[in-house]
């Protein structure tokens, strides 16, 4: 068997310098962290299971702050996806 190493590229959402941390969340809770141009916008954000099934949707208020408290009432431990909506498109 022969292994090969993939190389890392940045993805469009942290291009975008959309970042979600602690990674793995602790407390519940997690920092949604948006480039200025985005935060004063009315966004939606999700969490998408392995399935593609959304398990959480909040709808954040816009605001001049750069990050911003997500509360995860319910998520389980796992790994999850996130998608954020503004009306420009979607990035996850």
């Amino acid at each position: 068997m022969q292994g090969t190493l993939l190389g890392t590229r940045a993805t469009a959402v942290a291009a975008a310098g959309v970042f979600l941390h602690p990674n793995p969340a602790a407390g519940g809770c997690v920092s949604l962290s948006l480039p200025a141009s985005l935060g004063q916008q009315g966004i939606g954000v999700s969490l998408l299971n392995a399935l593609g099934q959304s398990v959480l949707q909040q709808y954040p208020a816009p605001s001049t702050e750069a990050s911003r408290a997500l509360a995860l009432p319910g998520v389980a431990r796992g790994l999850y996806t996130m998608r954020r909506q503004i009306s420009a498109g979607a990035l996850s």
